[in-house]
């Protein structure tokens, strides 16, 4: 594994997870040379904030790694890893070179600029288009995309994808630990150096979390996530809770009612929607935040899009322990289709199969197995 190390990152924290051989890059120039390359990056048409996965220390490491070794496969982690596609080109030419798509990017950018304010909406328009450009160089460069849902894998067809396979986003199956504490918290969890958690955190607490404390007095909002930007730490108040990064969801969610996902931007599917699912915590989103997963409104969750609809769902989750239980126990069932352990297994024998030089289409993988 090859990986940036970036200021406030965990390389430790990486090298304790994985198994096998992790590289880490560190660029030079501190502050002032990544500025340098974000502005030259920028000005030759690429978007914002890549440049600093794409460094001279790090493109050093991967042509090393790949002049080193015989690569059968290279995962090429998210469109910011992608712009190494030429080094792996060059240096490993038999290689069969594969991007994991955790979202269509330019589409994020995209729906942002529509629910963000004059002037910072014309640079998110800006940074959409080249990010466009970025995507649809990528796509049309490698072998093959996984996507982690079919409404992604038909916007990087229509990008130029020739060939993508479905591997759904999953989630961790555990038992949590019975919290002694009353369930009195709506929560809100997702890492806050990804805008549309931001922009989601900030209409949870000035829209409609005045709403729900005025219909149900005493409860509390916790916003759970690493890397809050003061944006997001100024919501904090005697019933708003900004934890920034803790070592486990879980005591938070065992503590909540409900968990509220107020989403108006974003791609690829939620992570905090099928973690909430395999927690049994009643669910209240957009349908944007659930988007291409199998969850129904009414039965699995409480879908709402404007600010009084989120507090009508969450006093009536309130009020309702019996539709609350019932709605967790359906979204459940649905999470047990997205254990990482299958998704993986299946995962890994597709990459088998291309390693062994299986160059026919394998059998796409699905969410449902």
């Amino acid at each position: 594994m090859l990986a940036p190390d970036l200021p406030g990152g965990d390389a430790a924290g990486l090298r304790e997870q994985i198994q096998g051989r992790v590289v880490t890059a560190v660029e030079g120039g501190g502050s002032a040379g990544w500025l340098w390359a974000e502005g030259r990056a920028v000005l030759r048409g690429r978007p914002f904030g890549y440049a600093r996965y794409a460094g001279r220390a790090l493109r050093s490491a991967f042509r090393h790694l790949l002049t080193e070794h015989r690569v059968d496969l290279v995962h090429l982690d998210h469109l910011h890893a992608a712009q190494l596609l030429p080094e792996a080109r060059a240096l490993a030419p038999r290689a069969r070179v594969v991007m994991d798509a955790h979202n269509v990017e330019a589409q994020v950018a995209s729906r942002l600029a529509e629910v963000s304010p004059w002037p910072l909406s014309m640079v998110l328009r800006r940074q959409a288009e080249a990010i466009a450009r970025l995507e649809a160089q990528a796509v049309r460069g490698v072998d093959a995309v996984l996507s982690c849902s079919e409404l992604d894998a038909a916007a990087l067809r229509r990008s130029g994808a020739r060939e993508v396979h479905l591997v759904p986003n999953g989630v961790e199956l555990r038992q949590l630990p019975a919290s002694p504490e009353r369930r009195d918290t709506v929560s809100f969890v997702g890492s806050f150096d990804w805008r549309p958690n931001v922009d989601a955190a900030a209409v949870l607490a000035a829209e409609i979390w005045p709403g729900v404390r005025e219909a149900c007095p005493g409860l509390r909002l916790a916003l759970i996530g690493r890397k809050p930007p003061r944006q997001v730490s100024a919501l904090a108040g005697p019933d708003i809770e900004v934890t920034g990064r803790v070592p486990d969801v879980a005591p938070w969610l065992a503590r909540s009612f409900a968990t509220a996902m107020p989403l108006r931007a974003g791609s690829g599917t939620r992570l905090k929607v099928l973690e909430a699912a395999a927690a049994r915590i009643p669910i209240v989103a957009t349908r944007l935040a659930t988007e291409g997963l199998p969850f129904l409104h009414g039965t699995h969750l409480l879908h709402a899009e404007s600010p009084l609809e989120f507090v009508e769902a969450l006093t009536r989750l309130r009020h309702e322990a019996a539709l609350g239980a019932r709605l967790a126990e359906a979204a459940w069932q649905v999470a047990q289709d997205f254990d990482w352990r299958h998704i993986g297994a299946r995962l890994v024998g597709l990459y088998r199969g291309w390693s062994a030089g299986a160059r026919s289409r394998p059998r796409a993988l699905s969410s449902a197995g």
